[in-house]
């Protein structure tokens, strides 16, 4: 478990927190962390893909992106992006990888 102070704070818009999640991305490849351990399937690019899929068209009525910013000490930790089905209120981790 890390020590230090945790904040977390909700986005409805992944372009509000780009500059967090580049970061976060980049510290994964600058520590060589392992593909398996950090796929494709959490990076910026791809959940910017999906938040403009989703958000889209009629998609927009049926299912709504939130992303979770999780700080440490201040600085960028983690971010969970969550999908929200409008109709149910089900939420989902739609970056979920296999491993």
């Amino acid at each position: 478990m890390p020590k230090g102070l945790l904040s977390f704070s909700s986005h409805n818009d992944i372009n509000e927190i780009k500059t967090e999640w580049t970061e976060l991305d980049r510290k994964a490849e600058e520590n060589g962390v392992r593909y398996v351990e950090y796929t494709y399937y959490q990076t910026y690019e791809w959940n910017e893909f999906l938040f403009r899929h989703t958000t889209r068209g009629f998609g927009k009525f049926a299912s709504a992106m939130r992303y979770h910013l999780v700080r440490l000490d201040g600085r960028p930790f983690a971010i969970i992006p969550t999908l929200v089905t409008r109709l149910s209120k089900k939420v989902r981790i739609p970056s979920c990888r296999v491993a």
